[in-house]
């Protein structure tokens, strides 16, 4: 199942773009019913132009964050409610009656244009109370969920996904030393850096304090060290810069590669086990 992860500031920019161009269209929609109810002369050049309005640029801003996405639909409904509204309009101007239909038509695909924008806006909003408020990264409910969606194709034998637990070595060693605000700023950033080095299908979850877990769908238990290493190697050059202070962190991890003969909670365990092997073993280590 592709998952693409939005940051909070993505979140935030498609909501009030797409309320703010719901609003834009209802406005243009109401004016135009406004003057046909109150009589009023219509410049049909003024409506032509119209359709234009703002859409091209919200659709081609909206792709570009939510690239997986099919906007077609809405294309589709916005351009044939502009069809619609200036078959209307030009009927009014030479005053001929405005059939049934016409106006059916015209009224049905404005509907589903406000319908289609407030999906956007839940389906967005949804999104954003399924983040931990600090990392952005998935809470566990919800990436439960992604993990149970994987594991059922698992056990179809259609898949296979690989599960990465992780923490930060001495995480409480740095919030003591160079306080909880430094522990903060280090794991928001530490996710980003982990979240520009994952595949854009891949999940993460914040499980607990610095503890996080990575879906990686259809990754072999190969791949998927292959994709931990290279992350690994980032951290460990990464400097973070916090006030001032120049503070290097090491993570450690263990890898497992899903089997259908385990249930989710035995795959998180085994993961969990390596995790605590690695640290054992002196941490700032991948176990499998």
């Amino acid at each position: 199942m592709a998952i693409h992860i939005y940051s909070e500031i993505e979140i935030e920019k498609i909501i009030l773009r797409t309320n703010q161009f719901s609003r834009e269209h209802s406005l243009n929609y109401n004016r135009a019913i406004k003057k046909i109810i109150c009589k009023k002369d219509v410049d049909l050049n003024e409506y032509k132009n119209l359709k234009n309005c703002s859409f091209k640029e919200y659709i081609n801003f909206l792709s570009r964050i939510d690239s997986n996405i099919n906007y077609m639909e809405l294309v589709k409904i916005h351009r044939n409610f502009y069809k619609f509204i200036n078959q209307t309009l030009t009927d009014y101007s030479k005053g001929e009656p405005i059939s049934e239909k016409l106006f059916n038509n015209l009224y049905s695909n404005h509907i589903k244009l406000l319908d289609l924008l407030n999906e956007i806006v839940f389906r967005f909003d949804f999104t954003r109370n399924q983040l931990d408020k600090l990392t952005a990264t998935w809470n566990r409910e919800i990436f439960i969920e992604f993990l149970e969606k994987e594991y059922l194709e698992v056990k179809r034998g259609e898949k296979v996904f690989s599960l990465v637990y992780f923490d930060i070595d001495f995480f409480k060693f740095i919030n003591d030393t160079y306080s909880h605000a430094s522990g903060d700023y280090i794991l928001k950033e530490l996710i980003n850096l982990i979240k520009n080095n994952l595949r854009e299908y891949d999940s993460i979850s914040r499980w607990g304090g610095d503890e996080f877990l990575i879906l990686l769908p259809n990754a072999f238990l190969e791949e998927a060290l292959f994709i931990i290493d290279r992350i690994k190697n980032k951290i460990n050059k990464k400097i973070f810069i916090f006030n001032s202070l120049e503070i290097k962190i090491t993570c450690s991890f263990g890898i497992v590669e899903a089997s259908k003969n385990e249930t989710i909670s035995e795959i998180i365990n085994n993961a969990d086990k390596l995790l605590y092997k690695s640290k054992n073993l002196g941490r700032n280590r991948i176990e499998i």
